[in-house]
């Protein structure tokens, strides 16, 4: 388990730096179809199984990009020219992708486009790159398309800054550990306000489960 954006937290130790503790299971809960919507191995894949789960994460220090979504004259997402980005991205060096993951973009796009952007971006990289999947609102919701992102090819999740009615260190529990027993892969918890608290991030890092 990764924090992201944790300005005030001590920083990590050394060994700790590109290690993350996760949950996996050895059979992922399946929920119901998402609403709304309609519709060599990367070092970080990981496959389920029972009990808890130490991944490398050595994306922890490379260069990341969050991806500029575009839109269409009748306002659908045009993959077009975000594959054409993306390549350029690659060709560069960057090896982090983070599509869909603009605080705007993300609450105002559909699963189905997340989806379709994790995909394209996953074909776009190939598999010597990092592909994060954003996840959010409410808990099902977000546990659900994690789920689904991982078949599109995510290697890790990034938990959205969290929204009614989970703003409680107690709720804000609740909602990670859903998403980590659900979703097994690694996850990136991103905080920007005082919940959840820093003292609740420790906690889950140290999570045995």
């Amino acid at each position: 388990l990764a924090m992201l954006g944790c300005k005030q937290s001590p920083p990590p130790e050394p060994d700790q730096q590109s290690k993350a503790v996760v949950q996996a299971t050895s059979d992922p809960a399946k929920g119901e179809p998402l609403s709304p919507p309609q519709t060599p191995e990367p070092s970080t894949a990981i496959t389920p199984m029972a009990g808890m789960r130490v991944v490398d994460l050595p994306f922890a220090a490379s260069a990341s990009d969050v991806l500029v979504d575009d839109f269409d004259g009748d306002g659908r997402l045009n993959l077009a020219p975000m594959r054409q980005q993306t390549g350029r991205l690659y060709d560069a060096g960057i090896r982090v992708f983070i599509p869909c993951a603009g605080s705007a973009e993300f609450h105002a796009l559909e699963a189905h486009e997340i989806l379709d952007a994790v995909r394209m971006t996953r074909e776009t990289v190939g598999s010597d790159a990092v592909v994060l999947a954003p996840v959010g609102l409410q808990v099902h919701y977000a546990a659900e398309l994690g789920r689904q992102a991982v078949e599109c090819g995510a290697d890790a999740l990034l938990v959205m800054p969290l929204a009614f009615p989970y703003l409680s260190d107690s709720g804000a529990r609740d909602y990670y550990r859903t998403i980590l027993d659900r979703v097994p892969c690694p996850a990136i918890l991103y905080k920007k306000d005082a919940l959840p608290s820093h003292s609740l991030l420790l906690s889950l890092a140290d999570d045995p489960r």
